[in-house]
């Protein structure tokens, strides 16, 4: 797929840089804000679990709003100790292609619930997401300060999950979107979901440019780590 050479913007002094770090704040804010509403969902459904015999559905659910709730905060902590910004695209574009991949399937859960799922896939679902999220608090963890949302090269990273995948963050999240895909099944849902998948393949293109153009370790380790299915693509 042919594009435009990634270009690099350094964080200036100045109004730009401010704005970027005011963008930051709000941003850290809010997933502050989304983490607690999971811990508190979390809290709620542990609570009304009974001891003697837990509902499946409820104890998958508050797991995967505590893994949630840590999968955020982690987010959140790390926007503020990341490395310094070495290179990003100057174009809106990609940027905006990251954040609706990132965003795009919280908005599932607007649709209504498919109560006509049975109940064990309803449960095979929870587990399916709560595995996706809790592997992406893993991979983030990992990640560290290299974390960015947007298109950005801060650090190289390809030890630990990144020595088997190229995006393993990526895989993870999407298969915690499509455990909570099932819950809200519809055509809509579907289609949102089959667009996020579109907007991450095309968020790992405009990924890879930027790193290759930094890092020159980079090309070697994508020419041997398979970008997100090892022996397949």
């Amino acid at each position: 797929m042919s594009a435009a050479a990634p270009r690099s913007r350094e964080p200036a002094s100045g109004g730009g840089w401010s704005l970027d770090r005011a963008l930051i704040g709000v941003l850290c804010f809010v997933l502050a804000v989304a983490a607690g509403f999971h811990g508190k969902n979390a809290f709620l459904m542990l609570r009304d679990v009974e001891l003697d015999e837990p509902d499946p559905m409820l104890l998958e659910g508050a797991l995967t709003s505590v893994t949630a709730s840590v999968y955020l905060l982690l987010m959140a902590c790390l926007f503020v100790v990341r490395l310094p910004l070495v290179a990003r695209y100057a174009e809106l574009w990609p940027r905006v292609v990251a954040l609706l991949g990132s965003f795009l399937p919280f908005t599932v859960t607007f649709f209504p619930p498919a109560n006509e799922l049975t109940l064990t896939a309803h449960i095979v679902a929870s587990a399916v997401s709560l595995a996706g999220m809790a592997l992406a608090v893993y991979i983030l963890y990992w990640l560290g300060r290299s974390f960015s949302i947007t298109p950005q090269a801060r650090g190289l990273v390809t030890t630990g999950p990144y020595r088997f995948v190229r995006h393993p963050l990526y895989v993870a999240e999407y298969t915690a979107s499509l455990g909570i895909l099932v819950h809200f099944l519809s055509p809509w849902t579907v289609l949102i979901t089959l667009c996020q998948g579109y907007l991450q393949i095309r968020r790992m293109d405009y990924e890879e440019r930027l790193l290759t153009r930094v890092f020159p370790a980079y090309a070697a380790y994508a020419k041997k780590t398979a970008r997100i299915l090892p022996g397949l693509y």
